[in-house]
Order: structure tokens, then sequence, then C-alpha cells
């Protein structure tokens, strides 16, 4: 399509990119497709019935003619007055920003390039989420009205300061005591406590370094905060694993009902969406990605970004919090989330930690009632899926005929190839 038109994204990918813009429009005021600038990499179809990307990116990064698209990229955005690109896919990105970044990683981290001003905010190619992604195309949205944000209001910038010592340790946890709310996370490489964070404002986070020194007195301090009854709600990102790994280790029993979980809270507004920080952080905060640092960090016996990785976690867990919570849906899904979800947490740690036994008998009637329940809406939905289904199988079945044809006519080719070539000759 795009080679009959000569207009980037008007195939399939341009079809769901046109509906997403679209329901941004309708929802954001999103601006029109027409009000964008919207451009290609590469520009031709290397392979007629192949992708033909290999020739331009692969494993080692961009190759010599993908360094050349690229620059050619350069020169005709240097003439187009725009502050924020998205980049679709990891071949624009590398092309824009000089580095092999995995896209789905990177995607929503705003990236400054200090040579053009500009900023590239990664995202998911349109063509990806066809191949069966087709939840991530809520992602895509969510990148597309961050860039949006980015052309009025910079990324912000945030600040991460490690902890050393019992005295300035001890200040901050009594400086914790006396917020409404604080963020909490610990790091436990080998389930081996080694630092804590702390945050209760969306600019700064601070890890707590625990050293054999301090390490008595910083975890009296630290069980006063967790345990104490009228203490500040504590914000975590998968509570269960910090506050059972605390009470096993050190004997810390959190008061679980002062325990909001940015996790689960996720999940029941947004079940659709993975729910790990990882992808939490990349929709609402301008952090860039650095979930990697944590391996990297063990890898090469830098503590000091696992401090950083160790705040930052707080940090994003925080504003994590803060939006969904002030979110104009938080309150269609609170009971859900308090009486439905969060209230189960005591019972779940007290499975954890003692035995129970299981009634085989009783889960095998609950599973065929809720099979019973769930069959007639999936025929329901099978009603509308299926069409959509068959049309998909035609259109694949086309597109493999066509890669058999491309396949067999290469094979030829280089058959001919080789009977041309001299006797004794490879």
């Amino acid at each position: 399509d795009e080679e009959r038109e000569g207009i980037p994204f008007v195939g399939r990918a341009g079809n769901l990119l046109n509906g997403i813009l679209a329901n941004l429009r309708k929802e954001f005021g999103f601006p029109a497709r027409d009000q964008l600038y919207i451009t290609n990499l590469i520009n031709e179809r290397p392979e007629p019935g192949g992708n033909g990307i290999h020739l331009y990116y692969g494993k080692g990064g961009l190759t010599p003619l993908g360094t050349d698209t690229a620059r050619q990229l350069e020169e005709e955005l240097s003439a187009v007055d725009c502050k924020v690109i998205v980049a679709l896919g990891e071949t624009a990105t590398a092309a824009l920003t000089g580095r092999q970044l995995s896209v789905t990683r990177w995607r929503g981290s705003p990236i400054e390039l200090p040579t053009t001003e500009h900023i590239v905010v990664p995202s998911l190619h349109p063509s990806y989420i066809q191949r069966g992604n087709f939840g991530d195309a809520f992602l895509l949205a969510c990148d597309l009205r961050k860039a949006l944000g980015y052309t009025r209001v910079p990324p912000k910038q945030y600040r991460t300061v490690t902890i050393h010592g019992a005295d300035a340790a001890a200040a901050l946890l009594h400086q914790a005591m006396t917020v409404p709310e604080v963020a909490f996370d610990i790091e436990a490489p080998g389930n081996e406590l080694t630092c804590f964070s702390l945050c209760w404002d969306e600019e700064v986070a601070y890890s707590i370094v625990l050293d054999r020194q301090n390490r008595a007195e910083i975890m009296r301090k630290l069980r006063r905060l967790l345990e104490a009854p009228d203490g500040p709600l504590l914000i975590m990102q998968n509570g269960n694993y910090d506050t059972s790994l605390l009470e096993f280790k050190e004997g810390i029993r959190t008061n679980l009902g002062r325990i909001e979980d940015t996790m689960y809270l996720h999940n029941v507004m947004f079940p659709e969406i993975e729910k790990s920080l990882r992808v939490l952080s990349s929709i609402h905060t301008d952090i860039p990605y650095y979930k990697d640092d944590y391996e990297t960090a063990r890898a090469t016996a830098n503590p000091e970004l696992l401090y950083e990785y160790n705040a930052k976690d707080a940090l994003a867990t925080y504003i994590v919090w803060r939006k969904l919570h002030e979110s104009k849906e938080f309150p269609h899904f609170e009971y859900t989330y308090r009486e439905l979800t969060m209230s189960n947490l005591p019972a779940v740690q007290a499975m954890q930690q003692a035995p129970f036994r299981v009634d085989h008998h009783e889960w095998a009637r609950l599973r065929t009632h809720a099979e019973a329940e769930i069959a007639p809406i999936q025929a329901q939905l099978n009603t509308v899926t299926t069409p959509w289904r068959e049309e998909q199988r035609v259109h694949f079945t086309k597109e493999l005929d066509a890669a058999k044809t491309v396949l067999a006519s290469e094979d030829s080719r280089l058959q001919r190839l080789r009977d041309a070539q001299p006797t004794g000759q490879k």
C-alpha cells in the first residue's frame, strides 16, 4: 500500500495507527493525523515479498546502509519544526538515537538528544501490535500522549540520594513518620537485605544503605515506621514480597492495614496490561528505562548503581500511586481494590508462612461451576471473534504463499548460478 500510494503508514499498520490517533483526538484532543509529520526511515521496499530490515539493522546495530539512511533522515528532520519525535520500532530508534535499545523495554522513555535538542520517545511499531500483541495498542497510545506532553513541558528531572550512616538514616526515617504517605522498597540480592528506599516527593528518593556498623540501629528505626499503627500509608509495588521477607529475615511485622500497592491497583484498573514496575513507570513517569541496572550492578559489583536503582524503584512507585489514585477512574475501582483485593493480603501472607491443606474436591467443584458460567460468555465472544480470525487466517495464508513463491524463485536463481560456475569451483 505504501509503495502504491507513496505515503507512510497507509496499509494495515497505518489503519491501526489512524484508529489510535482518532481515539486520542476524541478523548484528549490529540492533533489530527494531518497535523503531524509522519515519515519513514526506509523509503523503499528492499526485497519484494520480504521486509529486508536486516539490510539496515541487525544484532550489531545499524549496518552501513542503515547508517546512510539514518543520516538522510536526520537531514530530512532538520527542516521540520518539531521538538519531539516518536520512533516506532527498534530500527527507527537506533537511527534517531545512535543506540541499540530494546524498544519493548525503552518504549515511553524520553531520550534527549544534545546534538539536535530533540526528545525521542521510542514506541512499538503498529505492525508489532498486529502480530498478536493487540493489548499493546494501549501502550502505543500512552507513549503518543506522553510525547504530546513533552511538546509543552519538558520531561521532569529526578534526583536519587544514597544515605550512609546511622545518624542520617535515623533523621530520614523520623521525617518519614511525619508525612501522610511514603513509598517503600527493598533490595535483597540472594534474599539478603542490602538497602531500602523511601520516597514521599515526586522529585527525589532516598536509598538507605545497611552496613555492618549501622544495621541494627537502622532496623530498629525501620521497625517503628513499618509496624506503627498510626504511621503514614506505606506505598509498595508487590508489597507482599517485601513484607514477607522482612518478617522472615528481620522479624518485622509490617502493619498490613496501612499498605497501598501499585501492582494490585493497576491490575484491578487495567487487567489486560502487564503490571510490572517497568511498564507502570513507562506509562506514568518520566524516568528513562533503568530496570537493567539491577543485573548490571550485580554483574559489575557496583553497589552505588544498586542503591540508585533502589531509589528509582521507590520514586517510580510513589509517582505511579499518585497518578492512579488521583485519576478519574479510581473511584470506580476502589471497592474492588480495597475490599476484594487488599483485604486478602493478611490471608495470603498467612498461607505463605504456615502449612495449609487444599480441599481438592471443593476446588474441583468451584472450577466446574466457574467453567459453566464462563462457557456461554465465551460462546458469545466467539461469534464476534471467529469471523475476524478467519479473515486473519486468509490474510496470513496469502502472505505465506507469497513468501514461498519468493523462496522458490530464489532457489531457482541460486541453482542457475551454481550451474554457471566452472567445474571444480564452489
